[in-house]
């Protein structure tokens, strides 16, 4: 395994996006036009310790994935 030493950490660092962030005007990440955004639903477990054997994807391959 290599190791890389950090060049920033513990440096001061300009941030080009700091007025806009101090001003409100910095676009959020999700602002962005994206063609063909993926979106994701997290699955929450219900058991503290566990394992996934199957997921029943059917329903979800059934959709033809187009935004209306």
């Amino acid at each position: 395994m290599t190791l890389v030493e950090p060049k920033v950490i513990g440096t001061p660092a300009e941030r080009l996006d700091a007025p806009d962030k101090v001003t409100g005007t910095a676009p959020y990440a999700f602002e962005h036009a994206v063609e063909d955004p993926a979106y994701l639903y997290p699955i929450l477990s219900t058991i503290g310790r566990g394992r996934v054997t199957a997921m029943h994807t059917a329903d979800a391959e059934a959709l033809d994935g187009s935004r209306s």
